[in-house]
């Protein structure tokens, strides 16, 4: 069986899932913005999986890259959420952060770190509905570009490109495509993995088993190539330079 690349948007009646973390030190505040993605979800196709979070150091420190949208709060205790922000930016460049402050006059410093927009304290469902409708529209055409889909035994299955961390090749001529918290195997060559997606779609050989993708690296550490998730692949050196350079020239 042959792998299909797709270039379509999500098939009428499918529901979207989205992840979402909430970052306030004001348990009042995180519940309210829990009811207005409720309430959202009521009135849209959509499904949040919702992490609550009570400081930026309790987000840092068990951050995942499937957030699609992340709420922050500007001033928490101990924490300035302008540097949570940056710190979010480090890992994960993509992510939309929607800011919630009580002081408008801080929101333009959002564009330190690339927010879509910020909230004013107390969050009306209007604004909130308005910005999370632009989060939502951006998850759809991101996610609209490039979809895999995959021969698993006895069905098949389709996966957003962005979503793929990296392709192994197996014994017993099995392949192996690894995304944040599932992986999906089938008979198969990286052959024809490598002909579609490298190097146009963002992904390059870090050796002779693995196929990586490019917006999931955070580094080069000796041999080794870390994704995100920490994932740690080895690095030949017959792959190493090429690798570094395509590094390089995805940095913005």
């Amino acid at each position: 069986m042959s792998l299909v690349m797709w270039n379509q948007g999500e098939e009428a009646g499918m529901r979207e899932m989205l992840t979402v973390g909430i970052v306030d030190d004001e348990d009042k505040q995180r519940a309210e913005l829990v009811n207005c993605f409720r309430q959202y979800e009521r009135e849209n196709p959509v499904d949040f999986t919702i992490r609550e979070y009570a400081s930026g150091e309790e987000l840092m420190a068990k951050y995942s890259s499937d957030f699609d949208i992340i709420t922050m709060d500007v001033m928490m205790n101990g924490d300035d959420g302008f540097s949570v922000a940056r710190a979010v930016r480090n890992c994960d460049i993509d992510v939309p952060i929607l800011f919630v402050t009580t002081a408008a006059q801080l929101a333009i410093r959002g564009y330190e770190v690339s927010a879509m927009n910020y909230m004013l304290k107390p969050v009306s469902y209007f604004a909130f509905k308005r910005d999370v409708n632009r989060c939502v529209t951006m998850h759809r055409q991101r996610r609209a570009v490039h979809m895999l889909t995959l021969p698993i035994p006895g069905s098949v299955t389709r996966v957003p490109l962005d979503d793929v961390t990296y392709i192994e090749s197996c014994k017993g001529h099995r392949i192996a495509v690894h995304t944040f918290g599932q992986t999906y195997g089938f008979i198969g060559t990286l052959k024809a993995f490598r002909e579609k997606l490298e190097p146009d779609c963002g992904f390059i050989s870090c050796n002779s088993c693995y196929l990586v993708n490019l917006r999931h690296v955070t580094g080069l550490c000796d041999n080794d190539c870390e994704l995100r998730d920490g994932t740690m692949l080895a690095v030949s050196r017959r792959c190493r330079r090429p690798l570094l350079q395509a590094l390089a020239a995805a940095v913005v």
